[in-house]
């Protein structure tokens, strides 16, 4: 790229012609529909010139020179030329087209500079689209993210903006967990697709009932109680859904994620405390108001919990916990990750919504005495939601993470490699 930087390109496609964001579609091809929308974008501003366009692609700031030339450009020119609006496409032609393509956080860029044929001045088009599995694997994205040992942390698609939280539980019975998602407009279920290797879209949304508005910070929570999905939010009453459908529940509860353990109710309830992210649990030891909390599967005397200044805590059979006081994220998850005895910790970063977050992993036992790091996966956004399931018949547990970004919420997978 010589006589353009990307920042100056960047700065002058957005005062031009940037494209609204879209969100991933599923099963349509991600590179085949990026695409195609930046070919329809460089058609509407050509005036319908047949004089032949000479097009130039090159690699910008994490993206592979050999892949955009032999991955990007003869898609890029086939689209070009099926479309029939500018006539040929090759190394001649009356208007010059450049392209750059470049990783910028979670989303990949196709910017391009027009000059010659009847423009009087140098136009700018731009492009982006969310980054997934496809897209990593044709352009050779290389996004820094850190991981330890046999950890892997990847990219599996986009997700409809407003995400309140997530779960992962066995829809059409195939034995791997599925995509429950809570948002701001419904409920979403997603059906694990071995073929694309992502969660694609089954029914949705279904619509909350009520007229009343959210609060400044919607809050939702959703669990699976061993026969339907439990729901609660902070502007709905509580909710179970059965079969595709919303149906208010027994009790005005707030549900909480339990680890798997086959002597409890994979739930637990508590109410929400009003016009506070906090919920009361009666079930805590003493009885306790807490952002979030859940017990250790098999023992009745173990839990932790994060308390309503975002401070870590638990109590388990020697007593209160007597690790660092450490400040965490809003919501916490116990599960089997790492396939050995016992489940691990995840926790977040205690940072504002939009600031930049990371997941963490902790080995953890019930007696409190360490939370070493296992994993940490860094984020540029904020985590809006996460859960563990099992979604590729391995036997080891799988943690999913939504990232808040500036466009649409980014859905990652974190896993031990076996």
């Amino acid at each position: 790229m010589r006589p353009f930087t990307l920042a100056g390109l960047l700065a002058l496609a957005l005062a031009s012609l940037v494209g609204p964001v879209y969100a991933q579609e599923p099963g349509v091809s991600s590179l085949t529909a990026w695409l195609d929308r930046f070919a329809t974008r460089l058609e509407q501003v050509t005036g319908g010139s047949q004089d032949g366009l000479r097009l130039e692609l090159h690699a910008g700031r994490g993206a592979d020179d050999r892949r955009v030339e032999r991955v990007i450009a003869p898609h890029l020119a086939r689209r070009l030329r099926e479309g029939g609006v500018v006539g040929a496409v090759g190394h001649t032609g009356a208007l010059r087209v450049e392209v750059v393509v470049s990783l910028e956080a979670d989303r990949v860029w196709a910017i391009a500079t027009l000059s010659g044929d009847s423009l009087t001045a140098p136009l700018a088009v731009a492009q982006d689209w969310p980054v997934d599995r496809e897209l990593e694997a044709l352009l050779g994205l290389q996004a820094p993210r850190p991981g330890q040992g046999r950890w892997s942390m990847e990219r599996l698609g986009t997700l409809p903006e407003g995400v309140l939280d997530v779960l992962l539980h066995d829809l059409d019975g195939d034995g791997s967990d599925d995509l429950t998602v809570l948002g701001v407009d419904g409920v979403r279920t997603y059906l694990w697709s071995t073929l694309a290797a992502r969660p694609v879209l089954d029914q949705g949304p279904i619509s909350l009932p009520g007229d009343r508005a959210w609060e400044r910070a919607p809050l939702g929570w959703i669990a699976w109680d061993g026969s339907a999905v439990r729901i609660a939010t902070t502007r709905t009453p509580a909710l179970a859904l059965r079969e595709g459908v919303l149906v208010p529940a027994d009790e005005d509860a707030v549900p909480l994620r339990q680890p798997w353990d086959p002597s409890r109710a994979p739930l637990l309830l508590g109410r929400r405390a009003p016009h506070q992210p906090t919920v009361r649990v009666d079930a805590l030891p003493g009885g306790r108001e807490v952002r979030d909390a859940v017990q250790w599967p098999g023992r009745d005397d173990t839990w932790l919990w994060v308390d309503t200044a975002g401070v870590l805590g638990g109590v388990g059979p020697g007593g209160p916990a007597r690790f660092e006081e450490i400040r965490v994220g809003d919501r916490l998850v116990l599960g089997e990750l790492d396939g050995a005895s016992g489940p691990e910790l995840v926790t977040t970063r205690a940072s504002l919504p939009g600031d930049s977050d990371h997941v963490r992993v902790h080995a953890v036992s019930p007696s409190f005495e360490s939370l070493p790091v296992l994993f940490e996966g860094q984020f540029e956004g904020s985590v809006a939601a996460m859960a563990v399931g099992d979604i590729d018949f391995d036997g080891l547990g799988d943690l999913l993470v939504v990232e808040e970004t500036s466009g649409a919420p980014v859905l990652w997978i974190i896993r031990r490699r076996s």
